[in-house]
């Protein structure tokens, strides 16, 4: 299935001169930042809900990080996948 027919969010993103395209996530101070290279490709998912939200972004951190965790275990993938936090 076409992930346009899941969701029309990045539908309207095109990628400029960079290998890189950001978008928003639906929730604000939460981006993704779609990275693909010649032998490469990733995702990398930006937190940043404002000043004086440090506790806040970490709870949204370490949510999508055990869920990413409990997913890749299910599926058989095991570990974390990468998941790692960049402070500031």
């Amino acid at each position: 299935m076409p992930a346009t027919e899941k969701t029309k969010l990045h539908s309207a993103v095109s990628p400029g001169e960079y290998g890189w395209i950001g978008a928003g996530s639906g929730k604000s101070g939460v981006t993704f930042n779609y990275v693909v290279g010649q032998h490469r490709a990733g995702v990398e998912l930006y937190i940043d809900r404002g000043q004086g939200a440090e506790d806040e972004n970490m709870r949204i951190f370490e949510s999508l990080a055990e869920r990413s965790v409990l997913e890749r275990h299910e599926c058989g993938l095991g570990g974390a996948g990468g998941i790692a936090p960049v402070l500031p």
